[in-house]
């Protein structure tokens, strides 16, 4: 796990760039390094040990006429390499991962990340072609950002490293995404022009002949909509062993855990694989951290008012892309570094797998309401964002309408007062349009409705608020974040194995009865959250935080 950098341009001032690395350092702690090729292109890395923590597997890596620079976990690194030990006869230097992703790479190209299981985003320099190959992970778990205009180009780990360079105007499209919804959309960020890599697209650019290129290396509709068939049939067995892969680690790890069934889950495996039951509990009613380290060994840990306040302008002041969330990951993360765990694993995905937040059924009540013209003759715009949604429900055309209306939080009333009403019909076409063209959608009628909703979910909510909050705010305080169930496999077995889409709590306890009737789990869903707005002064609600964050963006 780590940050880097990467520019090409030798107008670049060298105060600009010390600037920018030193933005991303708490990406990785450990130890850094900057190197240089023919005093144009300037590669620098931050290192957060975690496996192999030997000089040997410092960055830049080099390997012939190749330079990597990796930020990631490639949890099955181990059978891959004797994979290519075997058919290959290449002979590794290091214990690490990284070697092995050069190595994946070089040898089966594209394919090459087919048979990765982790979160990644790298940059490979080839000296002889003069090019750079760049790209994330499937899912976009690891974030990577660009700017390049033919001129020059940025590669980093963070938005804001690559702005303090680029020095470019707000994109009025994701402003009005974010107060709509409470995040950024798509591979267009906050900032024109600096673009977020597209999960599972490869990039190259020609750095002789200043072009782009991409390629795709993976398809979400393939493991949603059931295309391919990878099924394992003992469920219970791959539950234990995917949460054993994202386990793969030199330092000591720690479940984040909730009352939900997904944290609960993955701390019971944990404990089974390892006789480790570690874990951090946070009950944001009492402002107070449980911290087991062992059977017998736990402390706890609780905040004042006042620490609670000072910790959320804290993470205010922290923000690098305007976001209502991630205030939980950052908070409790900052007790996981306190309390020296370098790995953390969450139970982040699940609903959206399952349609946790129950986003079918908002739906359907919608389009009845709908088809008895219900709220057509409503013209006033309310207060209440649960009756603005199904008033605005009444103008949908489709389901992708239905879905936007349902994941909004700020109501009509509250948009018309910052943007005009073109600009907000502009920005809804545009974003459908976007949506569709990323899922490579042409006709929405040919899919299934389950289907559509995992899709919209992982395409727009996971990717975009769930996955890229949990992965900034964790590593501000130099915390890795482990999903195990945002990985491609274990999607595609439940996609197979749910055709009927029964919800996420049948289920599970349907397949794991056993394990669920012995720990604690919550009988009405509550979302992992930190805002306590009872706590927090002059601060009632997300307008009141979407508000703070304009003010810092705009």
């Amino acid at each position: 796990m780590c940050g880097f950098l990467i520019t090409c341009d030798n107008n670049i001032q060298i105060d600009k760039f010390n600037k920018s690395f030193e933005q991303i350092r708490s990406r990785g702690p450990d130890e850094s390094r900057i190197t240089q090729h023919k005093n144009i292109l300037k590669m620098g890395f931050h290192r957060l040990s975690i496996i192999d923590d030997h000089e040997r597997s410092m960055q830049p890596f080099f390997y012939k006429n190749k330079i990597l620079l990796y930020n990631g976990e490639f949890y099955n690194y181990v059978h891959i390499k004797k994979k290519i030990q075997n058919n290959h006869k290449i002979e590794f230097h290091t214990n690490s991962d990284t070697e092995v992703f050069l190595q994946n790479i070089l040898i089966n190209g594209i394919e090459g990340y087919e048979d990765i299981i982790g979160m990644f985003a790298f940059a490979i320099f080839d000296k002889e072609k003069n090019e750079i190959k760049f790209g994330r992970d499937n899912f976009g778990i690891k974030p990577l950002y660009y700017y390049f205009d033919h001129k020059s180009l940025i590669i980093s780990s963070s938005i804001k490293s690559v702005n303090i360079i680029a020095q470019q105007k707000i994109n009025n499209f994701n402003l009005i995404n974010f107060n709509k919804y409470g995040f950024t959309y798509g591979d267009e960020t906050i900032y024109q022009n600096i673009n977020e890599c597209k999960p599972g697209i490869e990039y190259t650019i020609d750095l002789n002949m200043k072009t782009l290129r991409s390629k795709s290396f993976f398809n979400l509709k393939n493991i949603i909509s059931n295309q391919k068939n990878n099924f394992i049939n003992n469920k219970v067995d791959y539950f234990k062993e995917n949460i054993k892969l994202h386990l793969v680690s030199d330092v000591k790890s720690c479940v984040l855990k909730s009352n939900g069934i997904d944290s609960n889950l993955i701390a019971y495996y944990k404990n089974e694989i390892q006789k480790k039951n570690e874990y951090i509990y946070f009950d944001k009613n009492n402002i107070n951290f449980k911290i087991q380290h062992s059977q017998q060994n736990f402390n706890s840990i609780s905040l004042s008012e006042d620490e609670y306040q000072n910790y959320f302008h804290e993470y205010l002041d922290s923000l690098e892309y305007p976001t209502i969330d991630g205030f939980n990951t950052y908070l409790i993360t900052k007790i996981s570094n306190q309390n020296k765990y370098k790995v953390c694993l969450s139970g982040l995905g699940l609903d959206e797998i399952f349609d946790g937040y129950g986003i079918s059924k908002k739906i359907r009540l919608a389009k009845i309401l709908n088809s008895l013209k219900f709220f057509k003759k409503f013209t006033y715009k309310p207060n209440n964002i649960k009756i603005d949604k199904l008033i605005s429900c009444a103008n949908c055309s489709d389901i992708l309408d239905y879905y936007l209306e349902i994941r909004k939080i700020s109501t009509q009333k509250n948009l018309f007062k910052k943007f005009e009403t073109k600009e907000i019909e502009n920005h809804r076409l545009k974003l459908k349009t976007l949506m569709l063209e990323s899922l490579s959608i042409t006709n929405i009628s040919t899919y299934k409705k389950n289907d559509l909703i995992k899709l919209f979910e992982f395409e727009f909510y996971l990717k975009n608020q769930l996955l890229k909050d949990s992965d900034f705010f964790s590593m501000l305080n130099s915390v890795e974040l482990r999903v195990p169930f945002v990985e491609k496999m274990f999607i595609e077995n439940i996609s197979v194995d749910n055709p009927n889409n029964i919800n996420k709590r049948k289920y599970l306890f349907l397949n794991y009865k056993s394990i669920l009737n012995n720990l604690n789990i919550e009988k009405q869903k509550e979302g992992f959250i930190a805002h306590n707005f009872y706590k927090l002064k002059g601060i009632k609600n997300y307008e009141n935080i979407i508000n703070i964050v304009n003010k810092k963006f705009i």
